[in-house]
Protein backbone atom coordinates (compact mmCIF):
# COMPACT_ATOMS: atom_id res chain seq x y z
CA UNK A 1 0.00 0.00 0.00
CA UNK A 2 1.24 3.62 -0.52
CA UNK A 3 0.05 6.33 1.85
CA UNK A 4 -2.94 4.07 2.97
CA UNK A 5 -4.06 3.37 -0.66
CA UNK A 6 -3.47 0.22 -3.11
CA UNK A 7 -0.50 1.00 -5.19
CA UNK A 8 -0.16 1.89 -8.78
CA UNK A 9 1.90 1.45 -11.34
CA UNK A 10 3.04 5.25 -11.22
CA UNK A 11 3.48 4.14 -7.79
CA UNK A 12 6.05 1.45 -8.58
CA UNK A 13 8.02 3.81 -10.84
CA UNK A 14 8.40 6.26 -7.81
CA UNK A 15 9.94 3.36 -5.71
CA UNK A 16 11.92 2.23 -8.33
CA UNK A 17 13.24 5.50 -8.43
CA UNK A 18 13.60 6.07 -5.21
CA UNK A 19 15.24 3.29 -4.63
CA UNK A 20 18.13 4.09 -7.49
CA UNK A 21 18.70 7.29 -5.58
CA UNK A 22 19.43 6.07 -2.40
CA UNK A 23 21.77 3.26 -3.63
CA UNK A 24 23.83 5.68 -5.68
CA UNK A 25 23.65 7.83 -2.23
CA UNK A 26 25.03 4.90 -0.44
CA UNK A 27 27.50 3.94 -3.42
CA UNK A 28 28.97 7.48 -2.73
CA UNK A 29 28.39 6.89 1.15
CA UNK A 30 26.60 10.59 1.11
CA UNK A 31 24.68 8.53 3.70
CA UNK A 32 22.91 11.98 5.31
CA UNK A 33 21.21 12.26 1.60
CA UNK A 34 20.58 8.64 1.33
CA UNK A 35 18.68 9.22 5.03
CA UNK A 36 16.79 12.25 3.00
CA UNK A 37 14.68 9.72 1.46
CA UNK A 38 13.47 7.07 3.93
CA UNK A 39 10.17 9.29 4.65
CA UNK A 40 9.04 8.92 0.87
CA UNK A 41 9.89 5.28 1.65
CA UNK A 42 7.43 5.15 4.67
CA UNK A 43 4.99 5.93 2.43
CA UNK A 44 4.78 2.76 1.24
CA UNK A 45 6.21 0.56 4.33
CA UNK A 46 7.10 1.75 8.23
CA UNK A 47 8.83 -1.22 8.97
CA UNK A 48 11.29 -1.78 5.44
CA UNK A 49 11.84 1.97 6.33
CA UNK A 50 12.71 1.19 9.53
CA UNK A 51 15.22 -1.09 9.01
CA UNK A 52 16.70 0.76 6.32
CA UNK A 53 17.26 3.85 8.54
CA UNK A 54 18.87 1.13 11.51
CA UNK A 55 21.04 0.00 8.69
CA UNK A 56 22.42 3.37 7.01
CA UNK A 57 22.90 4.71 10.96
CA UNK A 58 24.86 1.66 11.87
CA UNK A 59 26.92 1.55 8.54
CA UNK A 60 27.70 -2.25 8.31
CA UNK A 61 30.03 -3.38 5.41
CA UNK A 62 27.89 -4.86 3.44
CA UNK A 63 25.18 -1.59 3.60
CA UNK A 64 24.76 -1.37 -0.10
CA UNK A 65 23.39 -5.11 -0.40
CA UNK A 66 21.42 -4.81 2.92
CA UNK A 67 19.36 -1.19 1.48
CA UNK A 68 19.57 -3.10 -2.34
CA UNK A 69 17.61 -6.39 -0.68
CA UNK A 70 15.06 -4.32 1.13
CA UNK A 71 14.32 -2.28 -1.66
CA UNK A 72 13.95 -5.61 -3.32
CA UNK A 73 11.32 -6.63 -0.69
CA UNK A 74 9.21 -3.43 -0.73
CA UNK A 75 9.28 -3.70 -4.36
CA UNK A 76 7.96 -6.99 -4.85
CA UNK A 77 5.23 -6.32 -2.24
CA UNK A 78 4.07 -3.16 -4.05
CA UNK A 79 4.19 -5.22 -7.44
CA UNK A 80 1.94 -8.10 -5.38
CA UNK A 81 -0.14 -5.19 -4.33
CA UNK A 82 -1.07 -3.95 -7.57
CA UNK A 83 -1.61 -7.10 -9.20
CA UNK A 84 -3.94 -8.30 -6.50
CA UNK A 85 -5.99 -4.60 -6.53
CA UNK A 86 -5.52 -4.14 -10.66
Amino acid sequence: MYNGRHCTYEDYSNLVNISKNVLECVEKNNLKEAMKYIDEVEEFDLDIASRMLSAIKKEPPNLKQVIKDLFDELINNVLVDIREHR
